[in-house]
């Protein structure tokens, strides 16, 4: 084989596992997104979410702020099933307004998906996903940063600060 056809080879396979493994890369991608978006949808999911967001300080912070978390959840779940409402109307009267225009094969398949369920809610988590600590509505702890580059969190107020680059340490606490 002559060492054009080999490196048109190699270019063409190289090519195409790039293909592959960035399909691959996409599909695992959307699915987290997805999952992580059913995840919010579900009953507690909202709350859970939004303080795993904030990171309260502490318990006393965190049960200050529960309750707006809580009726703000409760007010998105009421939105979310008016929505739902207005758009079954919605699809109810577009199906009357379009069934004199189309044939029986059309309006069964219309009305076939007009029943199709909505999927289901994902199952609850329990202790059983990692990065939260917990079951829901135990939380403990705030949780790491995610992004390993962000800042590191201003120092509790019982401990001096880390010394910067080239500085000696502070001294420690004295008692």
């Amino acid at each position: 084989m002559k060492a054009e056809a080999k490196s048109l080879l190699l270019l063409l396979g190289t090519l195409s596992l790039g293909v592959l493994l960035g399909a691959a890369g996409t599909g695992a991608v959307q699915r987290e997104r997805r999952q992580e978006a059913e995840e919010i949808r579900r009953p507690g999911g909202f709350v859970e979410h939004m303080l795993e967001v904030i990171r309260p300080r502490d318990e006393a912070q965190r049960n200050a702020i529960l309750p707006v978390v809580r009726a703000t959840g409760e007010r998105n779940r009421e939105i979310m099933r008016a929505a739902h409402t207005q758009l079954r109307d919605a699809l109810d009267s577009m199906r009357a307004r379009l069934d004199p225009q189309l044939d029986a094969g059309q309006r069964a398949r219309l009305e076939e998906f007009a029943r199709m369920p909505p999927p289901p809610p994902p199952p609850p988590r329990g202790n059983a996903r990692p990065g939260r600590p917990g079951a829901p509505g135990e939380w403990g702890p705030p949780p790491p940063p995610r992004d390993r580059n962000a800042p590191p969190p201003p120092p509790r107020e019982d401990e001096a600060p880390p010394p910067r680059a080239g500085e000696a340490p502070a001294p420690g606490p004295r008692g």
